[in-house]
């Protein structure tokens, strides 16, 4: 798990918004619209289904939570990152 700094955290949650707007986002699978913003980054690990790799893939995600079902969101954190250098840049 990796928290985010306080630039990252508002510079993240404010892409998030124009491109998900959660607000206003209904869940999948219950229908709730409030969802949980985590303030960590967590790592999905590849796993090789006939044998185990000793160097498995890392996929870091930024998980939205619904309130009321615990349906979850991912977001690629990688992708995130890029687009705050992109704008960092402008």
């Amino acid at each position: 798990m990796k928290y985010l700094d306080d630039i990252e955290d508002t510079e993240l949650f404010d892409y998030l918004d124009k491109i998900w707007p959660y607000e206003s986002a209904k869940c999948p699978i219950c229908g709730a619209s409030e969802f949980t913003r985590s303030d960590r980054v967590f790592n999905l690990i590849e796993y090789q289904i006939k044998s185990w790799d000793d160097n498995p893939q890392l996929f870091p995600t930024l998980p939205l939570i619904c309130d009321s079902c615990g349906y979850i969101v991912l977001f690629s954190f990688i992708h995130l990152q890029n687009f705050i250098r992109r704008k960092r840049q402008e």
